[in-house]
């Protein structure tokens, strides 16, 4: 009997160091997983805060070292209010500026790499008179760019009863603006449209009502032709020195439907000024096709003096 017991006394500490080993590895691992999952912690939030590597750094052509130092110290405390920010940020992006259509990925990524919402800088990037970028087209009116998104105006409220930000619903507005800006030969902000039409021409969970485009050609003087849904027609306009502003069905530009400028057409390509256009899509610096139109272009305005 006192050998059995012993027996199992013996086997009951064996077990408990097996048990207790075992209990001890994975603690170790453990140990070793936590002390991972912390520098990769530390890692991602150095990835936030150090500078972008240095071969971003190398496209910013003829600064030294310390110049390219100091402006990515800049661009770590970037701010939309600071117009040194901006022109930082401008300096960043001017080795793709001859390009920025084939260059549309190093631009994203130069924002990304500072967290910078391209929604918030594109009016600063993309050309202000689009017409005069790359010769795109010979046939072209030289109309300044605005954008509904910018945030000078954004979020100023559009409509009386019912309204919605400018950014949201302001495509009618901003488009007016743009060809109002070439034909005065100034540069028209949306809150001088905003000024005549009150608000009055907006709808409520639709936009701005097409009455609008009359009621504005009578207001400012213009010669004003409805071209309905017929996209030729209203591309001869052109040749008759008409700025054309369009409107589309939900589809190529937005999800809702939207207003927007045409400044040219040639060979089959349509010229614009989108006032939503942004650094995702540079719709405003090439030619699209006219198949767009001829597939979600609903209704076409001509406006001259």
């Amino acid at each position: 009997m006192k050998q059995q017991n012993k027996n199992i006394l013996s086997a009951t500490i064996t077990l408990a160091i097996a048990l207790l080993s075992i209990f001890l590895i994975f603690a170790v691992l453990r140990s070793n997983q936590s002390e991972n999952e912390i520098q990769q912690s530390d890692s991602k939030t150095l990835l936030q805060t150090e500078p972008p590597p240095s071969e971003s750094r190398q496209q910013i052509t003829g600064l030294t070292s310390e110049e390219e130092e100091q402006i990515h110290h800049k661009m770590r405390n970037f701010s939309l209010n600071n117009p040194e920010s901006i022109h930082t940020l401008q300096s960043l992006i001017q080795p793709y500026a001859d390009d920025l259509l084939a260059n549309q990925a190093s631009v994203l990524n130069t924002l990304d790499i500072y967290n910078i919402n391209e929604e918030d800088v594109s009016q600063h990037i993309l050309p202000d008179y689009p017409a005069q970028y790359m010769n795109l087209s010979p046939k072209q009116f030289d109309v300044p760019l605005l954008l509904q998104k910018d945030p000078e105006w954004r979020n100023i409220k559009y409509g009386n009863e019912y309204y919605e930000p400018l950014g949201d619903a302001g495509c009618a507005i901003l488009t007016l603006a743009m060809l109002e800006s070439y034909f005065s030969n100034k540069i028209i902000l949306p809150t001088d449209i905003l000024a005549w039409s009150k608000g009055d021409y907006y709808v409520n969970n639709e936009g701005t009502s097409w009455l609008i485009f009359g009621d504005f050609a009578e207001a400012f003087d213009y010669q004003f032709m409805n071209y309905g849904g017929n996209f030729y027609e209203a591309m001869k306009g052109l040749d008759k020195g008409e700025l054309i502003v369009a409107s589309v069905e939900p589809g190529f530009f937005t999800d809702i439907g939207h207003i927007l400028l045409i400044r040219g057409y040639n060979n089959g390509k349509v010229y614009v000024n989108d006032p939503n256009d942004d650094l995702t899509k540079m719709y405003s610096i090439q030619g699209l096709d006219e198949s767009i139109f001829l597939d979600e272009g609903v209704n076409y305005w001509g406006f001259t003096k």
